[in-house]
């Protein structure tokens, strides 16, 4: 994950399309964190939406996660995570870059 994000940070200083873009949206099935390093964290909404990515989270982890423990323990509420572009560049450009990304965003 970590070198996703890094590629995402590089794609971001480097890619026009991505130039307008101020934040980064996502939704997982890991419980709310992250905070520490920029990340916003937020429940899902109640709805059809949410219950159909429950099943959906909970098909993914029976396939490749099927050990009944894992299952049982598994964290299936939808939560949405957010990421600034700015915190993305701070916490993920390259090292030698940090000061140029952190000029990219202002």
């Amino acid at each position: 994950m970590l070198e996703s994000m890094r590629i995402l940070a590089d794609r971001t200083r480097r890619d026009p399309q991505f130039s307008a873009l101020a934040a980064y949206y996502a939704v997982s099935w890991l419980k709310p964190h992250g905070q520490r390093i920029g990340f916003f964290t937020q429940p899902f909404p109640a709805g059809l939406k949410k219950r159909l990515l429950t099943g959906y989270f909970r098909l993914l982890v029976w396939v490749f996660a099927p050990a009944a423990q894992t299952r049982a323990t598994a964290h299936l509420n939808p939560t949405i995570y957010w990421l600034t572009r700015r915190q993305l560049l701070r916490r993920f450009a390259e090292t030698g870059d940090r000061t140029a990304a952190g000029r990219a965003d202002t």
